[in-house]
């Protein structure tokens, strides 16, 4: 269990960050849907769960 690493396709993260981007891009490219604003936000969220989940940070990671 220790010095394991989980695969980032395993990773609620990851999927949710995806999930986010595509329902910030197609916001984007319906902006009736609501604000470009919006659907720039939901795919910056999604971009950084998604970089979080796939290039994990090493140095506090003692568990």
């Amino acid at each position: 269990m220790f010095g394991e690493e989980v695969p980032a396709l395993q990773k609620p993260s990851f999927w949710i960050g995806v999930g986010l981007a595509v329902f910030g891009l197609l916001l984007w490219v319906y902006p009736e849907l609501l604000s470009v604003l919006v659907g720039a936000l939901f795919v910056g969220l999604g971009g950084v769960l998604i970089v979080r989940a796939v290039f994990q940070r090493r140095r506090f990671d003692i568990w």
